[in-house]
């Protein structure tokens, strides 16, 4: 009978101690796990406060919330994530890191952007995102119109440029400047022009694919290209 309770009480023991690793080990766990979520938001925030740097001294006096040109503003986040600015993880699809990196910002090449300007920004872009990518909601902004600027940045840039841009562009068509967009266009006459084939699919694949463009963006590329297909 001794035995018994013995065997029992140590059983019993042997149980408790088991639960008490077991629990343990979660509440370490989830320490682990916060730490690690801290540690990430803390390095997002460093990357960014460091990317912001560079682009309020750079780029801010022509790209801000008052005078947006190309309708860029480099103080919204939103707005550059929106309108694929800046692609998380993918500095060479990001709208702004591409086209600084090809010399076309800033204009003036005595303010071009130095090689350790241009890590910091590929390091936002490459790491800064990895807590999360925060939501992205349609910005309020000018509406879209039928001229280059205006269909640059809220057409190609958001719905093209991810495949059509760069070196490595799809079926070798880029959107990613001017002069590489008036390969496929025909000032004057949209009904001669690849791009707007393109868009409505006549005699080629309707792009972009997955249903293609609204009305209203179709509209816009039409006027833009029958009233000159101008730089403006």
């Amino acid at each position: 009978m001794i035995n018994k309770i013995k065997k029992t009480s140590l059983l019993l023991v042997i149980t408790s101690l088991a639960f008490l690793y077991q629990n343990c080990a979660l509440v370490k766990n989830a320490g682990t796990t916060s730490a690690n979520s801290d540690s990430a938001a803390s390095l997002s925030s460093t990357l960014e406060q460091k990317a912001m740097g560079v682009l309020a001294a750079k780029c801010m006096g022509c790209h801000n919330a008052k005078n947006p040109q190309g309708y860029l503003d480099v103080t919204n986040l939103n707005s550059m994530l929106y309108y694929r600015q800046v692609v998380p993880g993918e500095p060479q699809l990001s709208n702004i890191f591409y086209e600084i990196t090809q010399g076309l910002m800033p204009p003036d090449q005595n303010s071009a952007l130095s090689q350790s300007d241009i890590a910091i920004l590929s390091d936002w872009i490459t790491n800064g995102f990895k807590d999360g990518t925060p939501t992205v909601t349609a910005p309020s902004g000018p509406p879209l119109t039928a001229t280059y600027s205006s269909i640059k940045s809220q057409i190609f840039v958001v719905s093209c440029n991810g495949c059509h841009s760069g070196a490595n562009a799809k079926a070798g068509v880029s959107l990613d400047s001017y002069d590489n967009v008036m390969k496929t266009v025909t000032a004057g006459n949209s009904a001669a022009s690849v791009l707007y084939k393109a868009i409505i699919g006549d005699g080629v694949t309707l792009m972009p694919p997955g249903g293609g463009m609204s009305a209203k963006q179709k509209s816009a590329i039409k006027d833009w290209i029958d009233t000159g297909a101008l730089l403006n």
